[in-house]
Protein backbone atom coordinates (compact mmCIF):
# COMPACT_ATOMS: atom_id res chain seq x y z
CA UNK A 1 0.00 0.00 0.00
CA UNK A 2 3.00 2.53 0.68
CA UNK A 3 4.68 1.39 -2.55
CA UNK A 4 1.51 2.80 -4.51
CA UNK A 5 0.77 5.79 -2.32
CA UNK A 6 4.87 6.90 -3.43
CA UNK A 7 3.38 5.60 -7.21
CA UNK A 8 0.81 7.62 -7.31
CA UNK A 9 2.34 10.69 -5.61
CA UNK A 10 5.03 10.40 -8.44
CA UNK A 11 2.76 10.02 -11.46
CA UNK A 12 1.07 12.86 -9.85
CA UNK A 13 4.03 15.34 -9.54
CA UNK A 14 5.18 14.44 -13.24
CA UNK A 15 1.41 15.55 -14.53
CA UNK A 16 1.58 18.42 -12.56
CA UNK A 17 5.23 19.64 -13.84
CA UNK A 18 4.29 18.86 -17.25
CA UNK A 19 0.86 20.68 -17.32
CA UNK A 20 2.36 23.65 -16.03
CA UNK A 21 5.04 23.74 -18.82
CA UNK A 22 3.05 23.62 -21.39
CA UNK A 23 1.06 26.87 -20.80
CA UNK A 24 4.37 28.81 -20.46
CA UNK A 25 5.70 27.56 -23.83
CA UNK A 26 2.45 28.27 -25.62
CA UNK A 27 2.76 31.80 -24.91
CA UNK A 28 6.51 32.16 -25.14
CA UNK A 29 5.96 31.03 -28.68
CA UNK A 30 2.94 33.54 -30.04
CA UNK A 31 4.95 36.37 -28.38
CA UNK A 32 6.62 37.32 -31.68
CA UNK A 33 7.44 40.91 -32.28
CA UNK A 34 8.93 42.45 -35.52
CA UNK A 35 11.90 41.93 -37.22
CA UNK A 36 15.04 44.20 -39.03
CA UNK A 37 14.20 45.73 -42.34
CA UNK A 38 16.19 45.44 -44.99
CA UNK A 39 17.12 47.47 -48.32
CA UNK A 40 19.21 46.06 -51.23
CA UNK A 41 20.88 48.16 -53.74
CA UNK A 42 22.78 47.57 -57.06
CA UNK A 43 26.09 49.43 -57.34
CA UNK A 44 24.17 51.74 -59.47
CA UNK A 45 22.23 52.69 -56.06
CA UNK A 46 18.83 51.18 -57.38
CA UNK A 47 17.06 49.56 -55.30
CA UNK A 48 16.40 45.72 -56.41
CA UNK A 49 14.73 44.02 -53.03
CA UNK A 50 13.16 44.79 -49.57
CA UNK A 51 12.32 42.84 -47.12
CA UNK A 52 12.37 41.65 -43.16
CA UNK A 53 14.64 39.62 -41.64
CA UNK A 54 12.39 38.00 -39.01
CA UNK A 55 13.04 37.77 -35.41
CA UNK A 56 14.90 34.40 -33.92
CA UNK A 57 11.24 32.99 -32.68
CA UNK A 58 10.12 33.34 -35.95
CA UNK A 59 7.74 30.09 -36.83
CA UNK A 60 9.23 30.36 -40.95
CA UNK A 61 12.39 29.92 -42.71
CA UNK A 62 14.47 33.26 -43.91
CA UNK A 63 16.82 32.60 -46.96
CA UNK A 64 19.05 35.15 -46.57
CA UNK A 65 20.00 38.05 -48.25
CA UNK A 66 21.96 37.77 -51.55
CA UNK A 67 24.62 40.26 -52.69
CA UNK A 68 26.29 40.66 -55.94
CA UNK A 69 29.79 42.37 -56.10
CA UNK A 70 29.27 45.99 -55.22
CA UNK A 71 25.84 45.63 -53.88
CA UNK A 72 24.97 47.20 -50.42
CA UNK A 73 22.27 46.57 -47.88
CA UNK A 74 21.30 48.40 -45.07
CA UNK A 75 19.27 47.72 -41.82
CA UNK A 76 16.93 49.49 -40.01
CA UNK A 77 14.08 48.59 -37.13
CA UNK A 78 10.46 47.29 -38.56
CA UNK A 79 7.11 49.12 -38.49
CA UNK A 80 8.87 52.24 -37.69
CA UNK A 81 9.04 55.52 -39.65
CA UNK A 82 12.68 56.07 -38.36
CA UNK A 83 15.64 55.37 -40.37
CA UNK A 84 17.69 53.47 -37.99
CA UNK A 85 17.91 52.15 -34.03
CA UNK A 86 17.69 54.50 -31.43
CA UNK A 87 20.58 54.88 -29.24
CA UNK A 88 21.68 56.36 -26.17
CA UNK A 89 25.47 57.99 -25.52
CA UNK A 90 27.59 55.23 -24.43
CA UNK A 91 25.83 52.12 -25.45
CA UNK A 92 27.81 49.53 -27.16
CA UNK A 93 26.11 48.38 -30.49
CA UNK A 94 27.47 44.85 -31.61
CA UNK A 95 26.70 43.72 -35.46
CA UNK A 96 27.44 40.25 -36.31
CA UNK A 97 26.04 38.10 -39.93
CA UNK A 98 27.27 34.86 -41.09
CA UNK A 99 28.33 34.24 -45.18
CA UNK A 100 27.51 31.36 -47.30
CA UNK A 101 30.53 31.34 -47.91
CA UNK A 102 34.33 32.94 -47.14
CA UNK A 103 33.97 37.08 -48.53
CA UNK A 104 35.40 40.36 -48.19
CA UNK A 105 32.43 42.96 -46.76
CA UNK A 106 33.10 46.36 -45.90
CA UNK A 107 30.62 47.79 -43.23
CA UNK A 108 29.49 50.66 -41.98
CA UNK A 109 27.76 52.24 -39.23
CA UNK A 110 25.74 55.35 -40.24
CA UNK A 111 24.71 58.02 -37.60
CA UNK A 112 20.86 60.26 -38.81
CA UNK A 113 18.57 61.91 -37.33
CA UNK A 114 14.96 60.54 -36.93
CA UNK A 115 13.84 60.79 -40.38
CA UNK A 116 17.16 60.21 -42.46
CA UNK A 117 16.28 63.27 -44.60
CA UNK A 118 19.80 65.61 -43.10
CA UNK A 119 22.53 65.17 -41.20
CA UNK A 120 22.81 61.49 -42.32
CA UNK A 121 26.79 60.27 -42.51
CA UNK A 122 29.06 57.48 -41.93
CA UNK A 123 30.49 57.64 -38.24
CA UNK A 124 32.61 54.27 -38.29
CA UNK A 125 33.29 52.12 -41.29
CA UNK A 126 36.02 49.31 -42.33
CA UNK A 127 36.26 45.81 -43.93
CA UNK A 128 36.20 42.02 -43.06
CA UNK A 129 37.28 38.89 -44.49
CA UNK A 130 35.63 35.52 -43.50
CA UNK A 131 32.74 33.73 -43.66
CA UNK A 132 31.11 35.32 -40.45
CA UNK A 133 32.05 38.95 -38.65
CA UNK A 134 31.73 40.88 -35.62
CA UNK A 135 31.28 44.66 -35.28
CA UNK A 136 31.43 46.47 -32.85
CA UNK A 137 30.88 49.94 -31.56
CA UNK A 138 29.97 52.65 -29.08
CA UNK A 139 27.73 55.08 -29.92
CA UNK A 140 29.23 58.89 -28.97
CA UNK A 141 25.93 60.64 -29.05
CA UNK A 142 22.42 60.14 -28.45
CA UNK A 143 20.91 59.13 -32.03
CA UNK A 144 19.90 56.62 -34.45
CA UNK A 145 22.14 54.57 -36.04
CA UNK A 146 21.96 52.01 -38.69
CA UNK A 147 24.37 49.29 -40.16
CA UNK A 148 24.85 48.82 -44.28
CA UNK A 149 27.20 46.19 -45.46
CA UNK A 150 28.75 45.78 -49.34
CA UNK A 151 29.87 43.12 -50.51
CA UNK A 152 33.71 44.11 -51.94
CA UNK A 153 34.26 39.94 -53.01
CA UNK A 154 34.08 39.20 -56.81
CA UNK A 155 31.43 36.35 -56.48
CA UNK A 156 28.07 36.82 -55.39
CA UNK A 157 27.40 36.12 -51.61
CA UNK A 158 24.41 35.59 -49.25
CA UNK A 159 24.30 36.74 -45.66
CA UNK A 160 22.33 33.71 -44.05
CA UNK A 161 22.26 35.31 -40.22
CA UNK A 162 22.47 38.99 -39.07
CA UNK A 163 21.84 39.94 -35.51
CA UNK A 164 21.83 43.56 -34.11
CA UNK A 165 22.66 44.12 -30.41
CA UNK A 166 22.31 47.47 -29.08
Amino acid sequence: MNKLRKLCGFLLSIVMVVTLCIPASAAASSNITGGIDYVVYNQNGEIVEEGTIPPSNANYHWSGITLDNGWYTSFMPSNSSARGFYVTDGTKMKFSYTLNRSATMKYQFIKTNYNGTDDEYDWKSGTKTGKSATVYATADETKYYRVGITNASSDRVTLTSVNFTF
